[in-house]
């Protein structure tokens, strides 16, 4: 009997989760609300905040309907990971999913810097068995897990170019674009055995101008100089925005088209993103024989300002979560997926990307 096997990919901006036994995916905005003591809303789950106290909450986009206040970046703070707020999200996606009592795997990632710091979340998150909250009828409602496994973000991917491509090079470089951080992940191949060792030196997480909410915050400051006042949108919004391909927002009683806007900053955050890694990695950066382009930002990066054509592979938005199912599936059974069921991933992998191509 095949294994039951569900993956989260915890992100700033997005949690994406999927199920193996459905292939259905659960992709909405890192957000948690809490609601009123007599809130009818339908897909809300009683559980226990950071505050330590039981309440309904919201997760995803009905969370973004609740929250008023403008949100200027994405913030996950480095107590998110392991905490009530994460496993909230967790649940909601487990309820959404309609994952049964009990299953064999649960697969979660988290920043390569946390991971390989040993930081404290790790065991949090590697020793949780159990999941239990409230659905909004008040029926009671639990997720045991067999075998829980903890996966630094950007190293699926690596998984997902195999299955797809063919075996990996003998250096490759991994680069995860997320809103707070880009994780890069170095692997070199020993001759002797044909193991991957991480360069671990050079497996680093950037932040300030090197992910998406500085891409973002690009573009809101382009539309502000078309401006006298304070605009009224934030870093959600605008991705929202991008991801529907509607170029424009309300300003006061103009509507203001920002596609010219957008298409500047994904030049300009390119050329900033392409640099810092090429100065910072130096001679691995040059020797790498593949880089593997994954993750939410992966999109609003253009060939023409990217500093390693002819050596670089997209891997589309989904690659993680792919790549980290077939991690699983693989430990669990000891065998590569079938061919049916790796052709239907490799397409949900793919997608929030023209196509998986090299450029």
């Amino acid at each position: 009997m095949e294994e039951m096997i569900l993956v989260v990919d915890s992100g700033s901006s997005f949690m994406k989760a999927i199920f193996n036994k459905t292939l259905e995916t659960y992709v909405e905005h890192s957000l948690v609300a809490k609601l009123l003591p007599n809130s009818k809303q339908k897909e809300r789950i009683w559980a226990t905040g950071d505050d330590g106290l039981e309440a309904w909450y919201v997760a995803g986009k009905k969370a973004r309907i609740q929250l008023s206040d403008l949100q200027e970046e994405a913030d996950i703070k480095q107590d998110f990971h392991g905490s009530n707020r994460q496993l909230i999200q967790i649940m909601y996606a487990m309820q959404k999913l309609d994952i049964p009592e009990k299953i064999n795997t649960l697969v979660l990632t988290i920043p390569y810097s946390m991971y390989f710091e040993d930081d404290p979340s790790l065991k949090k998150l590697s020793d949780r068995k159990i999941y239990r909250w409230k659905d909004s009828f008040g029926n009671d409602r639990k997720v045991e897990i067999d075998h829980v496994i903890v996966i630094p973000q950007g190293t699926p991917a690596q998984k997902y170019f195999e299955y797809k491509f063919g075996n990996l090079p003998n250096e490759v470089i991994s680069v995860d674009v997320g809103s707070s951080t880009t994780d890069v992940i170095c692997l070199i191949k020993d001759p002797d055995t044909g193991e991957y060792d991480y360069r671990e030196s050079q497996c680093k997480s950037f932040k300030d101008k090197c992910c998406i909410n500085y891409f973002v915050s690009i573009i809101i400051d382009k539309i502000q100089n078309r401006v006298h006042g304070k605009l009224n949108t934030d870093f959600l919004s605008i991705i929202d925005k991008i991801n529907r391909k509607e170029f424009y927002i309300q300003y006061e009683s103009t509507v203001i088209n920002f596609e010219q806007e957008y298409l500047k900053a994904k030049e300009e955050f390119t050329e900033i993103l392409s640099d810092t890694l090429s100065q910072d990695l130096g001679k691995t950066w040059i020797s790498a024989e593949k880089v593997l382009l994954n993750g939410g930002g992966e999109s609003f990066l253009v060939d023409h300002k990217w500093n390693c054509k002819g050596r670089t592979v997209r891997l589309g938005m989904f690659a993680n979560l792919v790549g980290a199912l077939l991690i699983a599936q693989e430990e669990s059974s000891g065998e590569r997926v079938s061919n049916d069921i790796l052709s239907k991933l490799l397409d949900i992998g793919s997608e929030g990307n023209e196509s998986s191509k090299e450029v």
